[in-house]
C-alpha cells in the first residue's frame, strides 16, 4: 500500500479510536510521520516508521507551556518526590520510553548532540537511570522560575559540530508497538484500541500529576 494511504488510513484509525481531530506531525522527509490529539498537556499519538513501516502508539508529554501551567515540570517534580510511575515500570515489558532535549530557535526545534537523555524498555530501566533522567529533564526547566520555563544551555547543532547557545525544554514519550493483522481500517482500530489499553494507566498517572 503506498505511503500516502498508510498515513491516511492511520489518520481516520486514529479518529475513530480516540474520537479526536487528528493534528499531524512531521513531514516526508521525517524518521516519522502521525498524528497526535493536541490535548493541552498529555497527549496521544500515533506514528508510522519510515524505515520499518511499523506503527507505535504514544503517550506524549513536551516541555511546553499551557497557560499559567507547566505540565511537564509538575510530572518531573512529583516522580522524583514519590517515584509513583517508576514503581509500576516493571509491569510495561512492551513500553519503550524516550525522554528527549529539544532545543528551540523561535518555533523550529534543530537538530541537536545532546537531544537524548534516556532511551530503553521501561521494564529495564533502573531506578539510578530514571532519577538521572528526572534530574537532567529538570535541568532543562529555568529554575529561577520555579522550573515554570524553558532554561537556556550550549548544545552542539547538526550537521554542522557548531556550539550555539538555544533555549531548551524536556520532552517524555512512551510508546508500544501495535501490529494490526491486516492493513484494514477495522483491524488497525483493534490494534491501536489495544495499544491504548495497555498504556492507558501510564496516561492516566500522567493525568493526575499534571493537572
Amino acid at each position: 500500500m503506498p505511503h500516502k494511504l498508510d498515513l491516511e488510513l492511520l489518520r481516520a484509525a486514529f479518529e475513530r479510536t480516540f474520537n479526536a481531530e487528528p493534528r499531524a506531525f512531521g513531514s516526508r522527509s521525517s524518521s516519522i510521520q502521525g498524528f497526535s490529539d493536541n490535548a493541552k498537556g498529555v497527549q496521544w499519538n500515533v506514528g508510522l516508521i519510515a524505515e520499518s513501516g511499523s506503527v507505535k502508539l504514544g503517550v506524549n508529554l513536551e516541555g511546553m507551556s499551557y497557560g499559567n501551567t507547566w505540565p511537564i515540570r509538575n510530572f518531573i517534580l512529583t516522580e522524583l518526590q514519590q517515584m509513583a510511575l517508576y514503581n509500576q515500570f516493571g509491569q510495561y515489558r512492551e513500553v519503550t520510553l524516550r525522554f528527549d532535549r529539544d532545543a528551540w530557535q523561535v518555533t523550529a526545534r534543530p537538530p541537536i548532540e545532546e537531544k537524548l537523555i534516556c532511551h530503553g524498555k521501561l521494564s529495564e530501566v533502573s531506578k539510578d537511570v530514571w532519577v538521572a533522567a528526572l534530574e537532567e529533564g529538570l535541568g532543562c526547566l529555568n529554575q529561577s522560575k520555579s522550573y515554570k520555563g524553558r532554561d537556556t544551555q550550549i548544545v552542539t547543532l547538526i550537521p554542522s559540530g557548531k556550539k550555539a547557545e538555544r533555549q531548551v525544554s524536556p520532552h517524555i514519550g512512551f510508546k508500544i508497538k501495535i501490529t494490526p493483522q491486516n492493513r484494514s481500517l477495522d483491524s488497525l482500530c483493534k490494534a491501536m484500541a489495544i495499544g491504548r489499553r495497555k498504556l492507558h494507566p501510564i496516561y492516566d498517572h500522567m493525568i493526575r500529576v499534571t493537572g
